[in-house]
C-alpha cells in the first residue's frame, strides 16, 4: 500500500529519471564553470580534499549524460544495465548528501540532495521491480509436450 502511494507521487519514473538526469548534468556544467564554486560551502572543501572541482563536475556531467543515453535509448542491450545506474545514482548523490550534512550539520543543504537520494532509490526500485515482474511473466508459461503436441501451461501447472 505504502509502495502505491509513493508510486501516485512520482508517476512515472521515467520522467522523474530524466529530471534526475539533467540535474545531474547541470550540477556538473555549473562545477566545470570557471568560478571557484568549492569556496561557497564547507561541504565543498571536503569534496576538494577528495578531487579538484573540474573532476567532480566531469563526474556529474558524465553521469547526467549517462543517464539522458540510457533513459532515452529503449533498447533492450540498455535495459540490464539501467538499474544498476539509478543504482549508482543513489549512491553519488547520497556521498553529495553526506559531505554537505557532515559539513554544515545545523544547515539544509543537504536537504535537496537527501531527497534526490530517495528519488533515485524509487527509480531503481521500480525499475527492479519492473524487470523481476517481467521475468515472473516469462516464466508462467513453458511449453510442454503433451501426446505429441506443443502445449503452452502455466508454470503452477507442473
Amino acid at each position: 500500500m505504502r509502495y502505491d502511494v509513493i508510486r501516485m507521487c512520482l508517476c512515472d519514473d521515467r520522467k522523474v529519471s530524466y529530471l534526475l538526469a539533467l540535474t545531474a548534468l547541470a550540477w556538473g556544467l555549473v562545477l566545470l564553470n570557471p568560478t571557484d564554486t568549492f569556496s561557497t560551502s564547507p561541504a565543498f572543501s571536503m569534496m576538494a580534499q577528495i578531487a579538484p572541482e573540474y573532476v567532480w563536475g566531469l563526474l556529474f556531467s558524465g553521469f547526467g549524460v549517462l543517464q539522458l543515453i540510457i533513459i532515452g535509448r529503449d533498447h533492450k542491450h540498455f535495459k540490464p544495465i539501467s538499474g544498476y545506474v539509478q543504482l549508482l545514482g543513489v549512491f553519488i548523490w547520497s556521498m553529495i548528501a553526506l559531505f554537505f550534512y557532515i559539513g554544515n550539520p545545523r544547515g539544509t543543504g543537504f536537504v535537496p540532495y537527501i531527497t534526490i537520494t530517495f528519488l533515485s532509490l524509487f527509480c531503481y526500485w521500480d525499475i527492479i521491480r519492473f524487470q523481476k515482474q517481467k521475468t515472473r511473466n516469462d516464466v508462467k508459461k513453458i511449453v510442454a509436450e503433451d501426446n505429441g503436441k506443443l502445449v503452452i501451461r502455466d508454470a503452477g501447472e507442473f
